[in-house]
């Protein structure tokens, strides 16, 4: 208050003194502003500007006219400030007001400037400097109120203390209070240790410059919506020079697809300047054009649910040419929102947040209504309030209230101190809970007491430290320290948990004897899936229950298409984190941060973030579901089943590559994306269709028995020797897992898949070969009955016509007939080989255009064997081989083909023929182009033309019979 009066006082020069300043002027400097050239906004529109020229003289004093410089402690007289003559070229008039800091610190304020809370602003400072090491340089604007009470304050450091000019720009300045009526403009220089006795600073020009302001908004809190046309966006636009702006509204989908746009004309009111009693003494009064302000809503048209972005454009006709109808982007502004499904979660669920020690950016209120909506069975609440707010502790009390029926149980979480208690102070900010039962209980349990009095009659879950705070590990007497604490804390006879945060690391494990009933792990957010399922996949320690914190993935990029990409990146990595946590048995997960802009499922602002949907997804497709395992599906795709309390199995199902995968899976099935949005399945014959890619997928309402029927199907041996008309006796085994008697049909089904089939018809260069792959299977026993639980086991003989070496899929088809009949298939696969023979190859094109085939075998039996082999390349003739006594150290075949270039990434055919023996081995691959790799060479080597030796190299073709 006794800053803003000084300014009050500022005198006003005599008009005698201004004309004889002019004449005394005979030549002005040829300096030109740099707010003539500043890159500001169209709309921009300037308040103030000091240039420190002779009209900011008037009393040839050498200090500018109504500006202060702070006096007191630090900042002493001796330090000379004042107007001086400046002969750098860059001056803005060649004065500037210089700042001698002879080692001390020195600040100095503008007068009062009209403000208003109406109009956003930028501000711009010039600046000289020399010799500054020890001192910190900063420009702020300070708002206050029309009786001069300090409302905010935005600063901005000087980045760089290179001798030389700078240019210090705070941009988008808001003023936040619809009371700001004055803003001051600051230069702070504060000494750094012993200060720079040599260091001096001139402030060469101040600018500040005002500009529209646009306001957009929901009417919704947080902008999490459960019904499409209750969506309203509103933008209140304030200080336009235009009365009737175009508005653009547009709908983007979570990709940046826009899915609708409007343009909309604002029809505004004319902004009345005020005036007040102190009009006389403030700067930038009159000087501005009068603004227009009004508002405009648009409903747009949400056919689904899903995330979403408006963006509000603000245009303005571009008057500087009048021979165009250009318009100009006056400001741009988006908001996110989410428009989700009515959701009930299971009253014994595991997903959760971690909320902020404060009730923001949501009110509890609003919290309340919110969380229900996204996923949620679990929130942790700092509970250690201060004794003299008790309304604080009537607020926690009301939420947990407001939580409990909606199925929400909350965590009390024992951290930091209240900030304005001796305890706090004593700590420090960055205390952690190790310092705090590092102290006597004496010092800070009768702080902590109150609260304790009041919430742990009503929270069951407790725990000790922050979700970072793994500082308890290592701590001396831990297990007698904690079971102190929990006898004082909970002296009542509360049935209650305690925990506390462990470190997730595994490289120091918890006691076996440990007092407390849960770990809360924090593993790294940059750990990859893999190494994330290592760790989840670990083995508990005792009893206890393990917490498991996942950080979203953080978004880094800026292009609408790099968005795309990088959401769909992140939403993967994040749900398949979600799966594994839920697959290794976590007993809760919780989002340390949901509120942050980087890593949070919502906003700082409190308006939802993209990843808010995948989690809301994936926690009502999994909570409080168990994990009952994995089937195999016909194209491969990865999965995950779970059991959810409500009886449904969720199959989670993703693939590298877009595949589409056919199967029966139920009566009642439906496919939702992890925004939640229902796919529609499409039926072939008795089986669902569903497309799979990267991205997981949710499948709910499968077959439970159907489900575990599948997962419970084997062979009793997955081998089969590669030996053509021989019978190869086997044995199927299945269990019956309907809750009734049945009995049904089965056939095995082995033959190549379509593509590989349509593949093994193009070779054809020699009649007796290259067949399509087929296999007699005899299984004499095809029909069964079963009771509930019961299992079979079916005897079969193979018989092998023409099988490629390998892998091969096979199709178990099962016909049941229980409370309805059921058909559906069960995938498995057989291996056909030898079990100690291996075969490698490699490719590449020569210099000349041949391509080379490298071709390394190894035989581990004790006894050496010969085979004859065969390559065979659609429209080249058969190329044949001889290998000798193979054995364990790698035989290398080399075969050419001229043209080569023809057959990369053509399908390539090899045949090899036990010499004395009954194995066939046949293998198929792509022919590629990698250069080889020089090294050691093998002992045996059979080539012709003879070719330099090199060990058989890593490859994906590589196979092995073992």
């Amino acid at each position: 208050m006794t800053q803003y009066r000084q300014f009050t006082a500022g005198c006003h020069a005599p008009t005698c003194l201004r004309i004889l300043a002019l004449v005394l002027i005979a030549a002005p400097l040829a300096h030109t502003s740099f707010a003539d050239h500043l890159e500001r906004p169209f709309d921009a529109m300037e308040v103030f500007h000091c240039v420190f020229d002779t009209e900011w003289d008037n009393n040839f004093d050498d200090w500018p006219d109504r500006w202060i410089r702070r006096s007191g402690p630090g900042y002493p007289h001796y330090v000379n400030i004042r107007i001086r003559d400046n002969d750098q070229p860059q001056s803005t008039t060649g004065r500037s007001l210089e700042i001698d800091l002879d080692g001390a610190s020195a600040s100095i304020s503008s007068p009062p400037i009209r403000a208003t809370a109406r109009f956003i602003y930028q501000l711009v400072a010039r600046l000289r400097i020399r010799a500054l090491q020890h001192s910190d340089v900063a420009v702020s604007i300070d708002f206050f109120d029309i009786a001069g009470k300090l409302l905010q304050t935005e600063k901005q450091p000087l980045q760089s203390h290179a001798d030389g000019w700078h240019t210090v720009t705070l941009n988008s300045i808001d003023p936040l209070n619809k009371s700001i009526d004055r803003a001051v403009i600051r230069l702070d220089v504060e000494r750094v240790g012993r200060g720079d006795l040599h260091g001096k600073v001139w402030l060469d020009e101040v600018w500040l410059g005002r500009l529209p302001r646009i306001t957009v908004t929901s009417n919704s809190p947080h902008n999490v919506y459960q019904t499409e046309a209750d969506v309203v966006v509103r933008c209140e636009l304030s200080g336009i020079r235009e009365q009737t702006p175009e508005v653009r509204f547009q709908l983007l989908d979570a990709a940046g697809k826009q899915l609708q746009d409007a343009s909309l004309h604002h029809d505004g009111q004319l902004i009345e300047e005020e005036s007040t009693t102190a009009s006389g003494i403030v700067d930038g009064i009159g000087t501005a054009p009068k603004g227009y302000a009004g508002s405009i809503e648009w409903r747009p048209s949400i056919l689904q649910e899903g995330f979403y972005r408006v963006v509000v454009t603000m245009l303005s006709s571009d008057s500087s040419n009048l021979q165009t109808d250009t318009m100009r982007t006056l400001d741009r502004r988006v908001i996110w929102l989410a428009v989700v499904s009515p959701l009930t979660m299971p009253p014994n669920g595991d997903f959760g947040w971690t909320l902020p020690a404060t009730d923001h950016p949501l009110s509890f209120e609003q919290l309340a209504s919110l969380l229900p909506q996204v996923g949620i069975n679990w929130v942790k609440v700092p509970a250690w309030y201060d004794a003299a707010d008790s309304q604080r502790g009537d607020e926690i009390i009301r939420f947990v209230e407001l939580l409990g029926t909606s199925n929400i149980e909350v965590v009390g979480v024992i951290d930091q101190p209240p900030a304005d208690t001796d305890i706090a102070r004593r700590l420090g900010a960055q205390a952690s809970i190790a310092d705090l039962l590092s102290i006597d209980q004496a010092h800070w349990l009768p702080v902590l007491d109150p609260a304790m009095a009041r919430l742990s009659m009503r929270l069951r879950y407790w725990q000790l430290g922050g979700d970072r705070d793994a500082s308890l590990v290592g701590f001396p007497h831990l297990v007698k320290r904690i079971s102190e604490l929990r006898a004082r804390l909970f002296r009542f006879g509360q049935q209650v948990k305690l925990g506390l945060v462990w470190a997730w690391d595994g490289e120091h494990p918890p006691p076996s004897d440990a007092s407390w009933d849960f770990e809360q792990l924090t593993p790294d957010p940059s750990l990859s899936i893999d190494q994330f399922e290592r760790f989840v996949s670990r083995p508990r320690t005792g009893t206890m229950r393990r917490w498991i914190t996942i950080e979203p993935p953080p978004s880094a990029l800026n292009s609408a298409q790099a968005e795309s990409s990088d959401l769909t990146s992140r939403a993967n990595e994040f749900v398949r984190k979600l799966i594994a946590a839920k697959q290794y048995g976590a007993d809760a997960i919780f989002i340390s941060q949901p509120f942050h802009n980087e890593r949070g499922l919502m906003r700082e602002d409190g308006t939802p973030a993209e990843l808010l949907l995948p989690w809301r997804t994936t926690a009502a497709m999994l909570s409080g579901a168990s994990y009952i395992g994995a089937v195999q599906l016909p194209g491969g795709s990865e999965n995950r089943n779970y059991l959810r309390p409500d009886g449904q199995v969720v199959m989670v199902v993703w693939n590298n590559q877009p595949t589409r995968e056919t199967l029966f899976l139920g009566n009642h099935v439906k496919q939702l994306d992890i925004w939640g949005g229902e796919k529609k399945l499409v039926s072939i014959d008795h089986e669902q269709s569903i497309e799979v890619g990267p991205t997981p997928t949710f499948i709910l309402g499968l077959s439970e028995p159907i489900v575990r029927w599948r997962m419970a199907v084997s062979f009793e041996n997955n081998r089969v020797e590669s030996i053509f008309a021989k019978s190869h006796p086997n044995e199927l085994h299945f269990q019956n897992f309907f809750s009734q008697g049945v009995g049904g049909t089965v056939s095995i089904v082995a033959e190549l898949p379509a593509d590989a089939l349509a593949a093994s018809t193009e070779l054809q260069p020699d009649s007796h070969v290259h067949k399509p792959d087929r296999w007699t299977i005899e299984l004499p026993g095809s029909t069964f009955a079963l009771g509930a639980n019961d299992s079979a086991r079916l005897p079969f003989e193979v018989r092998l016509k023409n099988a490629t070496f390998g892998e091969q899929p096979i199709r178990i088809e099962f016909m049941v007939d229980s409370d309805e009949k059921y058909r559906f298939s069960v995938y498995r696969t057989m291996w056909v080989g030898a079990g100690d023979v291996t075969i490698d190859f490699k490719s590449h094109i020569d210099q000349d255009g041949t391509l080379v085939v490298e071709q390394y075998m190894t035989n581990t039996s004790e006894l050496p064997v010969d085979f004859k082999c065969y390559l065979y390349a659609n429209g080249h003739r058969r190329q044949r081989a001889q290998v000798y006594r193979l054995g364990a150290t790698a035989h290398r075949t080399v075969y050419r083909y001229p043209r080569g270039t023809e057959l990369i990434g053509k399908e390539l055919m090899f045949e090899a023929e036990e010499i004395g023996g009954e194995r066939v081995l046949k293998y198929r691959f792509l022919a590629s182009d990698q250069p080889p790799t020089m090294e050691p060479a093998p002992t045996h080597e059979n080539a012709a033309p003879s070719e330099q030796q090199t060990n058989p190299p890593a490859s994906p073709n590589r196979w092995s019979s073992t």
